[in-house]
């Protein structure tokens, strides 16, 4: 059997991301209750504030306010079993694994209308929504993962195969079909990070 191994990334919460949430909904309730007393002028600058530390905490790089961040450990997928950091799980003695593979980083595609004649919408995809749950030993064991292109994507699938072929019960399940990823990546030029 060959050998397949592809490396994942995993967010983990950020501990202050309670208290950021729990500062905004204060700071917003008090600024709808202030609004029956505050002229315009008022009105708009506290807005623009509350709408400013709300962008800041979305797109703002400061470790410290993002609700989520990159782990420094990768989960790794391999023939051989996964792993996590010190955590190891050899296929030997994975019972079962069920995937959602939610594309991968960087996917562009083009979302269908709601109606015939509108133009369809460009989407850019995280691919930061990837799940697995792996039964090992009587335990669970379930990770929230994003793949970085689409070789990733491939070997992941390859990696399953070999589970499959160890006797792993694996299922899963894709957001996008194999075919609509193919078309749209030719269409937009999508790099597949496949070696020539």
């Amino acid at each position: 059997m060959s050998q397949h191994s592809v490396s994942a990334i995993i967010y983990r919460n950020n501990p202050n991301g309670c208290w950021i949430v729990g500062v905004f909904i204060v700071c917003l309730a008090w600024f709808f209750v202030g609004c029956m007393s505050m002229n315009e002028w008022q009105i708009l600058v506290c807005g623009g504030m509350l709408l400013a530390f709300f962008l800041f905490i979305k797109y703002g790089n400061n470790p410290l306010l993002q609700l989520r961040s990159p782990d420094k450990r990768r989960l790794v997928f391999s023939s051989e079993g996964v792993a996590f950091g010190l955590k190891r799980f050899p296929v030997s003695d994975i019972e079962a694994a069920a995937f959602y593979l939610d594309a991968f980083s960087g996917f562009e595609y083009r979302e269908a209308a709601p109606s015939p004649g509108n133009p369809s919408t460009y989407v850019r995809y995280y691919g930061d929504k990837s799940k697995v749950s792996i039964r090992s030993g009587g335990e669970v064991a379930d990770f929230t993962f994003c793949l970085p292109d689409y070789a990733a994507f491939a070997t992941l699938r390859w990696v399953m195969t070999d589970w499959q072929a160890a006797g792993v019960n694996v299922v899963w399940k894709q957001a996008f079909e194999d075919d609509l990823i193919l078309q749209e990546m030719a269409h937009f030029g999508t790099p597949s990070g496949l070696l020539p």
